[in-house]
C-alpha cells in the first residue's frame, strides 16, 4: 500500500482496497463519519449528495443517491436523500445561462442549512455516468 501511495505522489496517504464501487463508497462514508467525530467530538454524520447521482446498489448508497428510478421508497431511505441540485440539466436548469462554477453555491447552501458542524462529507461524482449519461460538472465547480 505504501508503494501505491508513493507511486501517485501521495506518500502520506493510505489506501483501502475494496471489491466494488458500492463498497468503496460505504467505506468512504464510514471513514468520513468516524474522522469527523474524532476530530470534532461531535456526531457529524450527514453525508450530502446531489439530485442526479448514483453511488452504488446497497441500501445505504441507494438511499444517498438522487436517481429517482433507483431510490428506495421514502420509508426505506434511512432518512437520507439528495441535498442539492446537480450542476447540469435537467435537474439544475437556468433559463438565461448554462450551469457554471457558481452553481456550487447550491452545495454551500445545503451545508449551511444542515449546519457545517453536522456534515461529515459531500459525496459527488466527477463524471456522472450511470444516471446522467457522462455529465461533467462545469469548469471550476469541483474546485469551488
Amino acid at each position: 500500500m505504501d508503494r501505491l501511495c508513493r507511486a501517485v505522489g501521495r506518500p502520506d496517504d493510505s489506501v483501502a482496497l475494496v471489491t466494488c464501487g458500492t463498497l468503496g463508497v460505504e467505506v468512504a462514508v464510514g471513514l468520513a463519519r468516524n474522522i469527523a467525530r474524532v476530530r470534532s467530538g461531535k456526531r457529524r454524520g450527514d453525508i450530502l449528495t446531489s439530485t442526479l447521482s448514483y453511488h452504488g446498489m446497497s441500501a445505504l448508497t441507494l438511499a444517498l443517491a438522487g436517481n429517482h428510478a433507483r431510490r428506495p421508497r421514502p420509508e426505506d431511505a434511512l432518512g437520507l436523500g439528495p441535498a442539492f441540485p446537480a450542476p447540469y440539466p435537467p435537474v439544475h436548469d437556468h433559463a438565461e445561462r448554462a450551469c457554471d462554477a457558481s452553481c456550487a453555491e447550491e452545495m454551500a447552501k445545503a451545508i449551511d442549512s444542515r449546519g457545517a458542524d453536522n456534515v461529515a462529507a459531500v459525496l459527488l461524482e466527477p463524471v456522472n455516468g450511470t444516471t446522467g449519461g457522462a455529465y461533467v460538472p462545469p469548469d471550476g465547480y469541483l474546485t469551488r
